[in-house]
């Protein structure tokens, strides 16, 4: 193996929220349905995760956590980093950056360094900043039609106000991105060849999911879902992720959490992350 294939890192983070997907196409769904069927999904790729020794990043809400806090307490334990993505996966306001992170650090005892806005919003970096956070993850550096077009934006991670942005990876060249929906659709010999890529320009390579595309969701929920959004859930999901876990570490076995890399690669030199503290001016917002 080369210096080259022992450097280089694959950074694997997950959006740890309700699965409230069926509400952006007018289906209603409770709230305690939309933890559960996120529920079965990170049961299922934790399996994975540990069957493979791999650590990596859960951008998790503070609504999701506190309903599930046996979970979190074990994705802790199993030495994966939390991470923030908000109050909760619908509205978001400015309060919500030191709100979450002061809830997730409060119950679960463990520093909160970095956050992801829901859906790849357009992100605060002063609130972020005031919140407490040393990096994000919230601009995707492409263009989804309907959603964002980022194509001006750096690729790779920069420093934005003393904060580190780490935007999910997309290819050098034309920019195409190697997120979750890219997973589903992509033939499984393309998608490998992209990530190698991106890796060897890069020498790492960040990808994003979200643990209910693990799920078996509901026969009543699935016609109301388009195909190309449900089109490799639940065991079809897991068996292609264990595939390509087993094809791409035979160029990189390096996974690892974002903080960790950030830390190596980009805190050598600076004081620990966890003695900034949170802007305590900053109103704390509750939910139900």
């Amino acid at each position: 193996m080369s210096d080259y294939q022992k450097q280089a890192t694959v950074l694997l983070s997950f959006d740890l929220e309700e699965f409230d997907l069926p509400l952006e196409y007018g289906y209603v769904i409770s709230l305690s349905d939309q933890i559960a069927i996120t529920t079965e999904g990170l049961q299922a790729l934790s399996e994975t995760l540990t069957q493979y020794a791999i650590k990596a990043t859960f951008y998790t809400t503070a609504r999701y956590a506190t309903h599930q806090p046996e979970w979190i307490k074990k994705l802790i334990q199993d030495g994966h980093e939390l991470a923030s993505h908000g109050m909760h996966h619908g509205e978001f306001n400015r309060n919500d950056y030191a709100a979450s992170r002061e809830i997730l650090e409060n119950q679960f005892q463990v520093p909160i360094y970095g956050f992801r806005m829901p859906r790849m919003k357009q992100t605060d970096i002063d609130a972020l900043g005031k919140a407490g956070y040393r990096y994000h993850s919230s601009l995707h550096p492409t263009w989804i039609p309907g959603r964002y077009c980022h194509l001006r934006e750096p690729r790779t991670i920069t420093t934005q106000q003393h904060i580190l942005h780490i935007p999910p990876s997309v290819t050098p060249r034309l920019r195409f991105p190697l997120f979750w929906l890219s997973f589903h659709l992509i033939p499984f010999d393309k998608y490998i060849a992209l990530c190698r890529q991106t890796i060897q320009t890069d020498n790492y390579l960040h990808l994003y999911f979200h643990p209910w595309e693990w799920a078996s969701w509901p026969k009543r929920l699935i016609k109301h879902i388009p195909f190309y959004l449900r089109v490799q859930s639940g065991i079809n999901m897991k068996q292609r992720f264990k595939l390509w876990i087993e094809a791409i570490s035979q160029t990189t076995l390096n996974f690892t959490t974002t903080y960790d890399w950030l830390k190596q690669n980009y805190w050598k030199d600076e004081s620990l992350p966890d003695e900034i503290q949170p802007d305590k001016n900053l109103y704390r917002r509750t939910f139900e």
